[in-house]
Order: C-alpha cells, then sequence, then structure tokens
C-alpha cells in the first residue's frame, strides 16, 4: 500500500507507518510528529513510492514519464527540422529525388519513434540527413 508521506526541509520526509493518510501537517513544523509517524530516508526522485517500509520504485510512471518526454523530443525534432524543409514548396523542390526520400523516411522514422520495441526506455533516433 502507498502511504502518504510528508517532507520539510529541516525535518526530512516522514511516513504514516499506519497507513493512515487522513494526518495533515500544517506547512512548518518543529515539534515532534504525531505517533505512528516515522522518519524514512530522502525520497531517491518522483517515480518513487513508499511501500511496505521502503522507497519502491512506480515503474509505469516512471515509463508513462519517458514516453512523454520522448514523443516531446521527437515532436520538436519533426517541427525545428523536418518541417522546414517539407513544408517550404521553394526548399522542397531545390532537393534531389535521393534527398527527398532522405528527408521522407527521416520524418517517416521519427514518427515511428513510439513503435519501436523497447519505446520509451531504449530509443534508436532516427540521423538526420545531409
Amino acid at each position: 500500500m502507498v502511504k502518504k508521506y510528508f517532507h520539510e526541509e529541516e525535518a526530512g520526509y516522514w511516513v504514516a507507518d499506519t497507513g493512515d493518510n487522513s494526518v495533515d501537517f500544517p506547512d512548518h513544523v518543529y515539534a515532534a510528529f504525531p505517533s505512528g509517524w516515522v522518519e524514512v530516508s530522502e525520497r531517491p526522485n518522483e517515480f518513487y513510492d513508499w511501500v511496505n517500509s521502503s522507497w519502491v520504485l512506480n515503474e509505469d510512471r516512471e515509463t508513462a514519464d519517458m514516453a512523454i518526454n520522448a514523443r516531446r523530443e521527437r515532436d520538436y525534432l519533426l517541427t525545428k527540422t523536418v518541417d522546414k524543409i517539407a513544408s517550404n514548396n521553394l526548399r522542397w523542390e531545390e532537393l534531389t529525388d535521393s534527398k527527398k526520400s532522405q528527408w521522407a523516411q527521416y520524418r517517416l522514422d521519427l514518427l515511428n519513434v513510439p513503435q519501436q520495441q523497447g519505446f520509451p526506455r531504449s530509443i534508436d533516433w532516427p540521423i538526420l540527413p545531409d
């Protein structure tokens, strides 16, 4: 069961060892904590939950965040590289058929990044055409 924890700069992280999530602390607490609350080690990062007296990585939440960031990177590359050429008729028409094919493949490869095996933990980013 994920338990509520409390962070206060001077006091560190605290969790209810009873699993009771109804206890609420004021913003700045310097006195003793209520009975049933224990001090715990610092949370490794935002993807960890306090479960059964230890920090446990929530891989689903971490993977979801990685996927969001990878899609943002992909969208940025599409906007900043491909769209500048493909959406500009004059620039596009200056390209050879071979270059057009390379740019079309690069765009397709970027769009297919989320379909790669291992996404988002392992991504083989396509290489920008010359």
